[in-house]
This record gives C-alpha cells, structure tokens and sequence, in this order.
C-alpha cells in the first residue's frame, strides 16, 4: 500500500506491520499519567477517519512507539498530542520531515526516518476526559 504524505511516500508493507504491532505493549503499560490515561481512553472511541487511516496501514495506534502530551489543545477540555509508530516500509522517500499531512481536523501525519528504520509520526489532538 503506497501512502503518500505531501512530498513523501512510502510502500507500507500492512501485514508486516500488522504483525510488528501483535506483541507490543500497550501504552498505558509504559506509563499511567493522566496523559496517557486520556489518551488510551479517547483512542479507543476514535473518529472514523482516523480508525480506517490506522487500519488501512496496519497500525494499532493503543500500542505507539512513544506518546507525549504536549500542549492544551486550542479549544477548551482538549489535549495536543505527539506520537510516534513505526512502520514497516519496502520502499520510501522522505524529503521532508518537517512537512505534515492533515488527514482530519486536530489529525496531522508525517514520516520520520531513524537509522534505516520508517515511523509515522502524529501531531493529534483529543477532547479531555476525567480519568
């Protein structure tokens, strides 16, 4: 599956994805701040877009590389989040890493090369909840 992000693309090999996310942590086994509490509770019930943009790549967006919340989100009782997946590719181009794409409102992607390695990174933003 080609994904195409503004001037980058990659071939995401989706079965090889999916079976890199199987045996991954969930991220609220990593850390249990109210951050990451939020965002593993909003993750769940997720917009439609945003649910077939993970499915489609393989990506189980409960298990990310790493998630940081960041800022308060522009509107009120909302949380700005930054995270990172990675991504099995069999071919990429990434010219610019500072370039997002915005699949939905409050939903931006972009791709990140690490020492040979592809990840898909989220600049997101989620309502608040009590937890």
């Amino acid at each position: 599956m080609v994904l195409n992000l503004g001037k980058n693309s990659a071939e995401v090999d989706v079965e090889a994805t999916k079976a890199l996310y199987k045996d991954r942590s969930y991220v609220n086994t990593k850390c249990c701040c109210p951050s990451c509490r939020n965002y593993m509770e909003k993750i769940r019930c997720t917009d439609k877009p945003v649910a077939r943009f993970f499915s489609g790549i393989g990506v189980d967006p409960v298990k990310a590389e790493s998630v940081w919340a960041y800022l308060p989100g522009d509107a009120p009782f909302t949380q700005r989040y930054h995270c990172v997946f990675p991504i099995v590719c069999t071919q990429y181009k990434i010219k610019d890493e500072e370039s997002f794409s915005v699949i939905t409102d409050g939903f931006s992607v972009s791709f990140r090369e690490e020492e040979g390695k592809l990840f898909l990174v989220a600049d997101w933003t989620l309502p608040w909840i009590s937890v």
